[in-house]
């Protein structure tokens, strides 16, 4: 099973990575890998 979780708002996006607000909880963020690029 896979757990998709719920972004919040971007907050920041960079050429490899994209910070995500963690819903519910300020102090929190979800950083995301972006896929390779070659």
């Amino acid at each position: 099973m896979i757990h998709s979780p719920e972004f919040g708002p971007m907050l920041a996006e960079g050429k490899t990575k994209v910070i995500y607000a963690y819903p519910g909880d300020d102090t929190l963020a979800y950083m995301v890998n972006k896929d390779q690029i070659t």
